[in-house]
């Protein structure tokens, strides 16, 4: 094992630094310690069920296992880049007055209420709708804001799948949400 990250721990530093100065949105930040987090979140995903990704590996596909890893970080770094709930940069502090006046700004407590009752009964409408693969693929895309790739790598199927249930889904939530409306 310490041979291993001895040999792709100067890989996966080269390929997220490449990563994160292309989406360059580290301002007031340790670009340092923005890469050995990364770093250690893509060794987490290498490793993981002991060592899927990295078996995964078939030097008969033509990429050598530096590139390979190379290629597996750059994809999971742009999928936190993606994803809502994962990227560090999604969300930027709000001075508390600021943040005041925005909730304020957005309505009164009782249309926010409102909204948040009318969201639980589409949820609720769905869930009545979907069948237990149907749930968990929902809570994997929508609540727990999961790339395809961590989808397609959690339930075996495949891409084309994966963006059908997507799609169902939008028009299910859409169709639920005028009928909820009306």
């Amino acid at each position: 094992m310490e041979r291993l990250v001895r040999r792709l721990l100067p890989v996966l530093q080269a390929e997220v630094g490449y990563a994160l100065i292309r989406d360059a949105r580290s301002e007031g930040r340790d670009p340092r310690q923005e890469v050995r987090d990364f770093v250690q979140e893509v060794f987490i995903s290498l490793l993981a069920d002991d060592g899927r990704v990295l078996r995964s590996w078939d030097p008969a596909r033509g990429r050598s296992f530096e590139s390979f890893v190379r290629l597996v970080a750059r994809r999971q770094v742009a999928a936190t880049f993606r994803s809502a709930r994962r990227n560090p940069w999604s969300v930027e502090p709000v001075p508390c007055d600021e943040l005041e006046r925005r909730i304020s700004d957005d309505g009164t407590p009782a249309r926010r209420f409102e909204a948040n009752d009318a969201l639980n009964r589409v949820l609720e409408r769905l869930g009545g709708r979907l069948d237990e693969r149907g749930m968990l693929l929902f809570a994997m895309l929508y609540v727990e804001e999961r790339s395809v790739e961590e989808v397609m790598d959690a339930t075996d199927m495949s891409r084309d799948a994966i963006y059908a249930w997507r799609l169902r889904f939008r028009k299910l939530a859409t169709s639920l949400a005028a009928h909820a409306r009306g």
